[in-house]
């Protein structure tokens, strides 16, 4: 997915303080029940507004105390795709998420801050922007690991974010190798407080998607189809469950199962018009 030709609807430049005004929300809203007004996240409609609602979030947990912060990004796709969104791989990616991150950066520290940027490892286009206060890493891996610790140990006060790792939790054969090693990576890295994730998948074919803005709990979207209005490339969201914890993909299938929207409706000539629709409209 991405936000190419989708439409420039705007919502509000304080979309992510809703999450503020919910952060003391009881916790029986934050089961997976949709909570009150108060606490909705506008979906973003383009790459700026997402970078906007990030940077918030970050000063927001900067401003709170915290200083390893983890970062999720949709890329917008540049180039022709094919049937491949990333063809060019993760060097196709990197000219992406560089503007991202230069704007991300720009306004993240009052008074503005000058950064150097250097690559730890071309291949996997590796990517450190540094300050006196903040620091960068984009598309970490897990060989990169010991290179984020240092630069988590080098400056004690400085607010260290990753942006967009490479590696993938939860596997039974981990990208961290196997004991003590694994143990020790997977603990320096649970120091680390995702402060926003933007994500968008298909469940049930249907167009969902999932964000975290902190101090806001997860949020589950899922799109009308049809879309809004007269603009069919402008589809309007039902919030269908939130979470403290990021929701795994039964989690939200169960969400959008107890959704209004969440009947199967139209059999497989149905499912078949609502998924070229999606293609039309990612395209």
């Amino acid at each position: 997915m991405n936000f190419t030709n989708r439409s420039k609807r705007r919502a509000s430049l304080n979309v992510c303080r809703a999450a503020s005004e919910g952060a003391e929300a009881s916790a029986d809203e934050a089961s997976p029940r949709v909570p009150r007004q108060a606490r909705r996240v506008s979906v973003p409609d383009s790459v700026d507004e997402s970078v906007q609602q990030a940077r918030a979030s970050v000063r927001r947990a900067r401003e709170a105390g915290h200083r390893l912060l983890m970062l999720e990004l949709l890329l917008p796709l540049i180039g022709p795709s094919l049937l491949d969104d990333w063809p060019g791989g993760i060097q196709q990616q990197l000219q992406a998420a560089v503007p991202l991150v230069e704007s991300l950066l720009t306004g993240l520290v009052d008074g503005g801050e000058l950064y150097t940027r250097r690559v730890i490892d071309e291949g996997e286009a590796v990517v450190v922007w540094e300050s006196k206060t903040v620091a960068l890493v984009l598309f970490p891996t897990a060989e990169r690991l010991p290179a984020v610790m240092e630069l988590a140990n080098s400056e004690p006060e400085r607010t260290l974010l990753l942006m967009n790792p490479q590696w993938q939790p939860g596997q039974v054969v981990s990208d961290f190798g196997f004991g003590s090693k694994r143990k020790s990576a997977e603990e320096f890295l649970e120091t680390f407080l995702t402060v926003y994730s933007l994500k968008r998948t298909r469940i049930r074919s249907r167009d969902v998607t999932l964000i975290k803005c902190f101090p806001g709990d997860w949020q589950v979207y899922m799109s009308d189809d049809s879309g809004s209005g007269t603009d069919s490339s402008s589809p309007s969201y039902e919030m269908i469950g939130t979470s403290e914890k990021r929701p795994s993909y039964r989690e939200i299938e169960a969400m959008q199962k107890g959704s209004s929207q969440g009947s199967d409706s139209g059999g497989w000539f149905g499912r078949m018009a609502k998924e070229l629709e999606f293609l039309k409209r990612s395209k």
